[in-house]
């Protein structure tokens, strides 16, 4: 499993919870906000944004994951459960923000995923979504647990029909062998429709 528990020295560990850090940067005031952690994982980011939002719900496919998740945080704001990303058991409309880190190129059906996305997300939502910048859907990824890795023009073109406004930036997550630095990933900011 890709997946592990988080560790403070864990550098993977210190790279996703940047990235819960970031997106409560830029999402500004969250006191007021619902907010969705599409595939939480450990549960640590959910808690980190918990200091900050009026409502965290959490979501992961593992309900192992998810029952250490309610074990480990405990805080009154915010909700673990057990989901599958392509089926949230939400009504339409149900949240301010979406963040999923590294998590769309593991999903079969990423049409789905999005659009289920899209569903849930409140009009002039924000989706924050974080994944590797790959060589593209037909290049089998080097990362045995990843179904593909896009192009910018790619992941452009399967979110576009959901969203008016895309920003994309860019992180890196240290380096390789040889001193070589690993390529950047774009994860995305965008406003819907």
């Amino acid at each position: 499993m890709e997946r592990r528990a988080a560790y403070p020295t864990d550098t993977q560990h210190m790279v996703n919870l940047s990235g819960y850090v970031w997106a409560a940067r830029q999402l500004g005031p969250l006191e007021q906000r619902s907010i969705l952690d599409l595939s939480c994982g450990t549960g640590y980011g959910a808690d980190y944004l918990g200091f900050r939002a009026g409502r965290i719900v959490g979501i992961d496919y593992a309900l192992d994951v998810v029952a250490k998740s309610r074990a480990d945080y405990l805080r009154p704001n915010v909700a673990f459960l057990a989901m599958d990303g392509c089926a949230l058991g939400f009504c339409d409309a149900s949240f301010d923000c979406i963040v999923s880190q590294d998590t769309i190129e593991h999903i079969q059906d990423d049409h789905r995923f999005v659009s289920e996305v899209t569903r849930v997300l409140k009009p002039n939502g924000v989706l924050i979504i974080f994944t590797p910048h790959g060589k593209g859907r037909a290049v089998t990824p080097s990362d045995p647990f990843h179904i593909r890795e896009y192009t910018l023009d790619e992941f452009r073109a399967l979110l576009a029909p959901h969203f008016s406004t895309i920003q994309w930036y860019g992180r890196r997550q240290g380096t390789e062998k040889g001193g070589l630095s690993r390529p950047a990933i774009p994860f995305t900011f965008e406003n819907i429709r």
